[in-house]
């Protein structure tokens, strides 16, 4: 038998890299980020609900039936294919079925990353470090949340536009159709392919030896720019997602307040690796011997400027910013890396040049073998929660209230609250929950006031008729009422 058959038989059993971070991410969430992965806040509990009353009613919803303060407010379902898609799932396999959706998510993310680093060249060493740094960054993100979606994409977006034959129109005008009906993180995308452009054409007056093909570049992105343009409009809210997307950066005082759009709290052990990151690329450009292309300068810049300034922007940072400039960075380093470590080189493009889809497979039998523990254990056994859980949420709250036949408009202190009970109290109505761009700075402004529990907290519950309240024991808003 041939050298070159033996070797092919001796590795069939080797995963490829791309396949053994889908596994291996896939091992982590399912086992480490299952609680974290539902019961983060109240976010999908809110998903669920809207889910679930668009396929009661069989269209989409465009006022906000759960809330009393906003009752005349128009509203514009951003996120409906997510929400359909979660619902349809959790009535299938309840909330098992929605963490298997996400975990799968997640793990194609960084198995695509990695797979798009070997396409550009990276060797697979980099490469692991590069999807190992982006995973740390991320992993606090690792919620069943819509903008999985959108991170996703991202990467898909990413390897369109770095892989060696050139994107086509058609294929951003598809991907676009798809991302803008499940999230409108769609316009990030425009604005990557946008940087792209502007880097092209920054590059043919930089490049004069490679002007004629720089420009036949740029003139290539901006169709398809276009083409993802349209993309975004063929949903069923048509221009009226972009308009309200535009709306939305007017919202201030939530950008102020609301957590994930605040800066990164570096003091606190859970941000140092995105701080690592953001270390990793400064030190890894500053000892480059060559001059960085323009789009990528351009996308590591604003992405440091994105993730200091707002911490949901940190996935993103990962994903990109840290992806390219290991594109950038792979000819150096693997110059260096045969001069001082030869065998380590050989070893690594060993790996990179073989391998099997083996780790897809095996990705796929532990996603199964993880829900199909989930439905067949009992509480104590399950990777992944069936339930919200009572530490998160006012669970025993919500079914003493609903046992005992109390009504009435409820405020809950935590907004995160608000989610699970519009889901688990249906025909319950709320001051707020996590739909910001619906309710608005003001509204947002007056629950606030309430939750503060100072005087003239109580203003705000007399002017909407409040009748119910659920706060923490020992709060000041619950301090505030037995005062009152």
């Amino acid at each position: 038998m041939p050298e070159h058959a033996l070797t092919a038989a001796r590795r069939w059993w080797l995963p490829s890299l791309s396949s053994l971070v889908f596994l291996l991410v896939a091992a982590f969430a399912s086992v480490f980020a299952g609680n974290h992965l539902l019961n983060a806040d109240g976010e999908l509990a809110r998903h669920l609900t809207i889910g679930r009353y668009m396929v009661d009613s069989g269209h989409l919803m465009r006022a906000y039936p759960f809330t009393y303060t906003l009752t005349n407010q128009p509203y514009v379902p951003m996120e409906y294919g997510s929400e359909l898609l979660f619902t349809a799932l959790y009535q299938l396999g309840g909330l098992t079925a929605v963490a298997v959706l996400c975990v799968t998510v997640i793990a194609m993310t960084h198995a695509l990353q990695a797979r798009m680093l070997q396409v550009r060249g990276v060797r697979s060493w980099l490469t692991m470090l590069t999807v190992t740094v982006s995973i740390t960054i991320s992993v606090m993100f690792w919620q069943a949340r819509p903008q999985i979606f959108t991170v996703l994409f991202t990467v898909i977006l990413l390897t369109l536009l770095e892989r060696l034959r050139p994107v086509r129109p058609w294929e951003a005008l598809l991907l676009f159709v798809v991302w803008a009906n499940l999230h409108p993180g769609f316009v990030y995308g425009l604005a990557l392919i946008g940087v792209y452009g502007v880097g092209a054409v920054a590059e043919a007056v930089i490049d004069k030896e490679s002007r004629a093909w720089w420009i036949a570049r740029a003139k290539l992105l901006a169709q398809v720019f276009a083409a993802a343009c349209v993309g975004t409009l063929l949903t069923p809210l048509g221009p009226s997602l972009h308009i309200h997307i535009v709306k939305m950066f007017r919202l201030t005082y939530q950008f102020e307040q609301i957590r994930e759009f605040l800066s990164p709290d570096f003091h606190n052990p859970a941000w140092r690796p995105l701080l690592f990151g953001i270390l990793l690329v400064i030190v890894a450009l500053a000892v480059s011997q060559r001059r960085m292309q323009v789009q990528y300068l351009l996308i590591v810049l604003s992405h440091i400027q994105q993730v200091l300034h707002s911490n949901r922007y940190a996935t993103l940072f990962g994903v990109t910013a840290i992806t390219v400039t290991a594109v950038h960075l792979s000819p150096e380093w693997i110059k260096a890396l045969r001069n001082y470590k030869p065998g380590v080189v050989r070893v690594a493009e060993r790996w990179y040049l073989s391998g099997s889809p083996a780790g897809w497979a095996l990705g796929a039998a532990l996603l199964g073998l993880v829900a199909w523990r989930n439905t067949s254990s009992d509480s104590s056994q399950q990777l992944i929660p069936t339930s919200f859980s009572e530490s998160n949420f006012p669970v025993r709250i919500v079914e003493r209230a609903r046992r005992d036949r109390h009504e009435g408009r409820l405020f809950a202190e935590n907004i995160s609250w608000s989610g699970y009970v519009i889901f688990a109290w249906p025909k319950e109505k709320i001051f707020i929950d996590g739909s910001g761009d619906f309710f608005g700075d003001d509204i947002l402004r007056m629950s606030h006031k309430v939750r503060a529990g100072k005087p003239g907290f109580d203003k705000p519950l007399n002017m909407y008729d409040v009748e119910l309240v659920v706060a923490k024991r020992k709060g000041p808003l619950a301090e505030a009422l037995a005062e009152s």
